[in-house]
C-alpha cells in the first residue's frame, strides 16, 4: 500500500516539472500604455492690403505702394513676393515686359525703394531676408513692403506705348518656417493656396 502513494506522489511531480520546463519556452512579453498625444495640423494664412494706382499711369509714377503683410498663421512663417506682368498693345496683341530693378532691360522698374528687409534673388523673386537665410515671421506678426519704387521705366516706356493695357501682379508665397526650404517647393505642380503637389 505504501508502494502505490509513493508511485502517485512520484507521477505527480514528474508532471509538475513538465509544467514548470514548459512555461520556460514562453516569449518574454509585456503590455502597457503610454502616454497619448494628439496633434493639431498648423496653418499658413495671410491677409494682405496695399494702395494702388488706377486710371492712366506715367513713367515714374508709383503703380504699387505700401504693402502691408500680416501673418495669421498659427507658426512662424517664411514669405516671398513674385512680380508678373502682362502687356497688351493698343491692338490687343501681347507684349513682352519685364519687371526688375535694370533700368537697361526691364521696362517696369523696381528701383531701390523697396524696404532694406526684401531681397531680390537671381530667380526674379523678393524673399524676407533672402532665399538662403530667411526671415522667420512670427504668428500675428505684420510685414512691410514698399513698393512707392515700382513704377514705369521712363528710359524704355513712352509715348510710343500709349494705350497699352499692363497688369502687374504681385503675388505673396508663404510657407512654414521649419523643416521645408523654398527648393523643395518648386515644382511646376506646387499649389501654394492648398499647399499640396498635384503631381505626387
Amino acid at each position: 500500500m505504501n508502494k502505490k502513494i509513493i508511485l502517485g506522489l512520484s507521477v505527480l511531480l514528474v508532471a509538475l516539472f513538465a509544467l514548470i520546463g514548459g512555461a520556460s519556452y514562453a516569449w518574454l512579453t509585456s503590455q502597457g500604455d503610454a502616454e497619448s498625444n494628439t496633434y493639431t495640423v498648423g496653418k499658413v494664412s495671410y491677409t494682405v492690403t496695399y494702395n494702388e494706382t488706377t486710371g492712366y499711369v506715367v513713367p515714374g509714377q508709383s503703380l504699387v505702394s505700401d504693402i502691408t503683410l500680416v501673418n495669421n498663421s498659427n507658426i512662424a512663417t517664411h514669405l516671398r513676393v513674385v512680380l508678373t506682368v502682362t502687356v497688351k498693345d493698343s491692338s490687343n496683341n501681347n507684349i513682352s515686359w519685364s519687371v526688375g530693378s535694370d533700368a537697361t532691360a526691364n521696362q517696369i522698374l523696381m528701383k531701390d525703394t523697396v524696404t532694406a528687409d526684401w531681397t531680390l534673388e537671381d530667380d526674379g523673386k523678393l524673399y524676407y531676408g533672402s532665399k538662403d537665410s530667411p526671415s522667420n515671421i512670427a504668428s500675428g506678426e505684420q510685414v512691410e513692403l514698399n513698393f512707392s519704387g515700382l513704377v514705369l521705366n521712363g528710359a524704355l516706356v513712352g509715348n510710343a506705348h500709349s494705350d497699352y493695357k499692363v497688369t502687374v501682379t504681385v503675388k505673396y508665397q508663404a510657407k512654414q518656417a521649419d523643416v521645408v526650404e523654398w527648393e523643395d517647393l518648386a515644382s511646376e505642380t506646387f499649389d501654394f493656396s492648398t499647399g499640396l503637389d498635384a503631381a505626387a
